[in-house]
């Protein structure tokens, strides 16, 4: 797939693994624009799909987003080492719908790895 997602009846959904990621983490008490951290979800020509920010506890949190295509999801700051370990290794969908975004990754058979 290549390209912009296909917007279905109930949103936006991807149905693959991401060929890229990226990741910025932001330092200072406040961050960067109130979040800690950010992956940035890309597909094979570098386009953006989707951007997964992350909030410490006390930092404010806006509402999930699809814009253009695009989904923003806010997570908190302890989530960020198993959300990266499910981009980089499982093959995980995204989905925006009924104004949150959501994150999963495939289901597996017991003792696959």
């Amino acid at each position: 797939m290549g390209g912009r997602p296909k917007t279905l009846r109930f949103g936006t959904r991807w149905r693959r693994s991401w060929p890229k990621c990226s990741i910025l983490s932001y330092s200072g008490e406040q961050g960067y624009q109130n979040n800690r951290a950010q992956i940035t979800l890309t597909d094979a020509d570098g386009d953006t799909l989707a951007f997964v920010r992350f909030k410490d506890p006390g930092m404010p949190y806006e509402l999930d987003t699809e814009s253009d295509g695009i989904i923003t999801m806010h997570l908190p700051s302890a989530m960020l080492p198993s959300i990266l370990d499910a981009v980089r290794n499982e093959k995980t969908d995204m989905y925006y719908q009924i104004g949150k975004a959501f994150l999963f990754a495939k289901l597996r058979r017991a003792g696959q790895g």
